[in-house]
């Protein structure tokens, strides 16, 4: 949702693969445009910033879904050639425009991976809970505000994922730990 921590846990992303050596991309896929996520991004190390007026639109909000996930498209295209990609979804799974690409098993199919941030912890068992049954979609982790309290951390690990602040996603070590998991997911065909 909203003020999740979604844009503070893209740029600790983007900052850890940096430091890691990737060459990265930061994207924001849907939203109303604004200069905040960008510098955001910018500041965190990554090499190459866009965002969807990039590609033609000054908000995602309405816009017809296919032609979301066209610039969406754009916007991975223009990305080419980074180690890494770090795209943000804004507003959360509920908003309409967000809910009908995660949907789409070709919108789903552009993603190696996903990362859920959330406020709290009975706001991220939700967004688990409607991610696995309405768009098949398991995340790798969890983020968001809710690692800011120690109680929140708790019972989100117990959902069976890894848990993760905007500062452990800052580290390189993170990063490598994220890759490494994709990588093995890669070799067992899941991914």
């Amino acid at each position: 949702g909203m003020n999740a921590g979604k844009t503070a846990a893209a740029a600790g992303m983007v900052n850890g693969f940096s430091r890691l050596g990737q060459a990265v991309a930061a994207i924001k896929a849907t939203g109303t445009g604004s200069f905040g996520d960008v510098h955001n991004y910018e500041a965190a190390g990554a090499s190459t910033v866009l965002d969807f007026t990039d590609a033609g639109l000054a908000s995602t909000y309405r816009q017809p879904v296919d032609r979301l996930e066209a610039a969406t498209h754009t916007l991975l295209g223009a990305a080419a050639g980074r180690d890494v990609a770090v795209v943000e979804l804004a507003d959360g799974v509920s908003q309409v425009e967000t809910a009908d690409l995660l949907r789409r098993p070709g919108f789903r199919a552009l993603f190696d991976a996903f990362v859920l941030a959330a406020p709290g912890a009975l706001a991220a068992r939700g967004a688990l809970n409607w991610l696995q049954a309405e768009a098949q979609i398991t995340p790798y982790a969890l983020t968001g505000l809710m690692t800011q309290v120690p109680l929140a951390v708790t019972e989100a690990a117990s959902f069976g994922l890894p848990v993760f602040s905007r500062e452990d996603l800052s580290d390189p070590a993170t990063a490598c730990c994220l890759a490494g998991m994709l990588s093995e997911r890669r070799r067992d065909g899941v991914a």
